[in-house]
């Protein structure tokens, strides 16, 4: 098993997963059943848990491909950056996650407030996510690029060698 491919499997199980737990929890919250909303809060804890491997699984995956023609290490660079923002958006979301889980409060405010927190935690990280993942993307597929600068910048580095 590459570490490319590897990368990118723990990439798309955080992006789809924790987007089906988060609308599983929704869908809770509009029954008013706190079993659906349970199980989504575990499907979002499971899944949103793999943002850490796919972390750890970034720089062998760009150790396999940082040479290869075509690839610019700007882009690359870009999404390191926002893979930072990713991890610290989605620790976020997974705490106020696992305090809506765990955290009982007898005091209904408090009880919505987490909730709230969780829910918008969540919502700023699937954008953080999906927006590391475009990033990613551009590494091989500059056909999704909309700034052909960088490109133009990879290919005239690679004539440079």
């Amino acid at each position: 098993m590459s570490p490319v491919w590897m990368h990118l499997l723990v990439n798309h199980v955080s992006i789809v997963g924790t987007f089906i737990g988060l609308t599983i929890v929704i869908v809770g919250l509009f029954m008013k059943s706190s079993v659906v909303k349970n199980v989504g809060l575990i499907v979002f804890v499971a899944t949103g848990l793999t943002v850490y491997g796919a972390f750890l699984t970034g720089e062998p995956a760009e150790e396999a491909i940082e040479n290869l023609p075509g690839i610019s290490e700007q882009v690359i660079h870009n999404h390191e950056e926002a893979a930072r923002w990713s991890l610290t958006a989605m620790s976020a979301a997974l705490v106020f996650c696992l305090l809506t889980l765990f955290y009982k409060p007898q005091n209904a405010v408090v009880r919505n407030a987490i909730m709230t927190a969780f829910l918008i935690t969540s919502v700023v990280a699937y954008a953080v996510i999906i927006k590391t993942s475009h990033d990613g993307g551009l590494i091989r597929r500059q056909d999704l690029n909309p700034s052909p600068t960088i490109i133009e910048r990879s290919s005239n580095h690679q004539h440079e060698h």
